[in-house]
């Protein structure tokens, strides 16, 4: 089992020079048993703590395990040893994988929520950035506003005298005029 997954990554990975010798190590050190139904050369798979342990496996080890109680699982459920029993239920029922009790981020989750935090993050800078120019801008127009208003009064204020200034000059020079008149009469 261990060896034929091993043969089998050799043959995927390209490299069935070295899947050839271990097949030709293997069985050769080893000579199969029918009644137990494996090679007499295996050494099975440790299952004592296999709850403890498996989240700490590798992979590869726990397709080992998996492989070896599934063909122990061929054999009649009397001759199943009761650290098998406990391994199997273990593998089929246990808090692992989609049944875990703290669920595993995958790396792509975890990238799109930091992405997230990031976008988050730098949107809330861009606002802010923009906010405080705004505030200086609106600042900036206010002042202006108020100059314009400020000129315009002046600019009344000035209309308003020179307007006066013309009535008053209008009104002397209708007196004057009036005044002119009268002794010409006289």
């Amino acid at each position: 089992m261990l060896t034929t997954r091993l043969i089998t990554q050799c043959r995927l990975s390209c490299q069935p020079r070295l899947a050839s010798n271990l097949l030709t190590q293997t069985f050769k050190y080893s000579t199969y048993n029918p009644s137990v139904g494996a090679h007499e050369g295996y050494i099975p798979p440790d299952l004592t703590g296999i709850e403890n342990r498996w989240s700490k496996m590798s992979e590869f080890d726990q397709t080992d395990l998996i492989d070896h109680l599934q063909e122990r699982q061929s054999q009649p459920w009397g001759q199943l040893s009761t650290p098998e029993k406990r391994a199997l239920y273990y593998i089929y029922y246990g808090p692992w994988g989609p049944r875990s009790e703290i669920p595993v981020e995958s790396l792509a989750s975890k990238v799109l929520k930091r992405l997230a935090v990031f976008v988050a993050v730098v949107g809330l800078a861009v606002a802010g950035f923009n906010w405080a120019v705004d505030v200086e801008e609106e600042q900036r127009v206010n002042q202006v506003i108020e100059k314009v208003k400020a000129l315009k009064l002046e600019e009344l204020k000035t209309a308003k005298d020179e307007q006066e200034k013309l009535k008053l000059q209008g009104q002397q020079n209708a007196a004057d005029s009036q005044k002119g008149k009268r002794w010409w009469f006289f």
